[in-house]
């Protein structure tokens, strides 16, 4: 028994059992036993244990290495398991994102342009291949102009337009939040119109938590400037229409998370957005329209005396900007009877309209020093970055100005 032991420790260890033994204990016993049979079999087991016991050191180095070794696999088998969990993820990343781009790609295919789950299908297809945002974009031509376009991934822009029917340019500036990187994900709309006798001036800012409120921004300016008249029915029939499209999303249907059922709560709060619409009659020298919520209008008016001031409406100071001013919201269409109707005498036909956190900024530096100071700028991230270090609020800022063309006799 005992040498059947010593064979397999021998063996474990690397010692060759068909070789004379090594130890001096184990020689000793062995000359003791030389030429008696018998004393050689008594002496046999006793001889193996020694040649076991003095082989300790290499086994204890064996089970050293062994379980090295051991650990080693274990470390490596762990990593790979990793891997392999990483891999499975990313698998069922990829899955889910080429699920949503298909989805996406047939409702962008399939439903109207511009209802909700067409915009949000844009999103979702820009998001996963923003290369082809050139080519998703709605082509330029005639009509109303809103800024920003739906599929810029621009950090900032300054655009400047021509008026058909009169030598008057407008102006535009838009930049998102820093946290937003691109402008197609800022939730300030501006536009503007030429209608028989009058230039329309929107500004529509989507109120920050509620839901979707870049879309909705989208569609009540488009709204505004669509037709000249019969504004207000106007804005209460998209108003309905969105909240209609927008309680029919069901993010949990698709995906049955936390953050998709918060998504259903925050849906059920509707959409909302402040806004500013500006008709000016260059002809006239009138400035009229409707205003809710913290969008400003400033309009340069000419006194009797012939000086020249710029107006704001709402009369707001720097710094008085309400964090809940009154809006607009989705799931009360009839809020457009909220809506403040605003006319100013005596105007030159200069006007600014933007939102809270660029109207602050002009508040305190003067709206003159501003926005022609912005007009010589040629990179507008560049503009957003000094506007940033002046200590303007990091928000979407949004501007859009109507001014005459400088014409320099030479």
């Amino acid at each position: 028994m005992m040498g059947r032991v010593r064979e397999k420790l021998l063996r474990w260890v690397g010692i060759d059992i068909g070789s004379k033994v090594q130890t001096d204990k184990a020689k000793r016993l062995k000359a003791i036993s030389n030429g008696d049979s018998e004393l050689r079999e008594w002496l046999g087991p006793t001889i193996d244990l020694v040649e076991v016991r003095d082989s300790a050191r290499l086994i204890s180095k064996r089970i050293k290495d062994q379980d090295e070794e051991n650990t080693r696999l274990s470390l490596e088998i762990e990593s790979k398991m990793s891997k392999i969990t990483e891999l499975e993820r990313m698998r069922d990343d990829l899955e889910g994102k080429r699920e949503e781009l298909i989805r996406s790609s047939g409702d962008l295919s399939t439903l109207p342009e511009g209802c909700l789950r067409h915009e949000l299908a844009l999103d979702s297809v820009l998001q996963h291949l923003p290369q082809l945002s050139t080519r998703l974009g709605r082509p330029d031509g005639d009509g109303p102009v809103v800024l920003p376009v739906r599929t810029c991934n621009s950090p900032a822009k300054m655009e400047s337009f021509n008026l058909e029917k009169w030598d008057w340019r407008i102006h535009t500036f838009a930049a998102p939040k820093s946290e937003r990187y691109e402008l197609r994900y800022s939730e300030d709309r501006i536009g503007f119109a030429e209608f028989a006798g009058i230039c329309r001036l929107v500004a529509v800012d989507g109120v920050g938590g509620s839901s979707h409120g870049r879309h909705l921004a989208q569609r009540i300016c488009e709204t505004a400037l669509e037709g000249k008249d019969r504004i207000k029915d106007r804005l209460h029939l998209a108003l309905k229409t969105y909240g209609g499209e927008l309680s029919c999303l069901s993010n949990g249907a698709m995906d049955e998370s936390k953050m998709a059922f918060w998504k259903d709560k925050k849906n059920e709060q509707g959409s909302a957005c402040v806004l500013a619409i500006v008709d000016v009659d260059i002809e006239s020298g009138t400035v009229g329209g409707w205003q809710m919520g913290d969008t400003v209008v400033f309009a340069e008016v000419m006194s009797s005396g012939g000086s020249k001031s710029w107006m704001a409406f709402p009369d707001i100071g720097a710094g008085e900007f309400d964090c809940q001013p009154e809006q607009l919201n989705s799931l009360n269409p009839e809020g457009v009877a909220g809506l403040v109707r605003f006319s100013l005498e005596n105007a030159t036909g200069r006007v600014v309209v933007c939102t809270d956190g660029m109207a602050d900024y002009m508040l305190k530096k003067g709206v003159e020093k501003v926005v022609f100071g912005m007009l010589e700028y040629d990179d507008p991230k560049e503009l957003t970055d000094l506007l940033r270090l002046d200590g303007i609020a990091d928000d979407d800022l949004s501007m859009i100005m109507l001014s005459p063309i400088v014409k320099v006799n030479v």
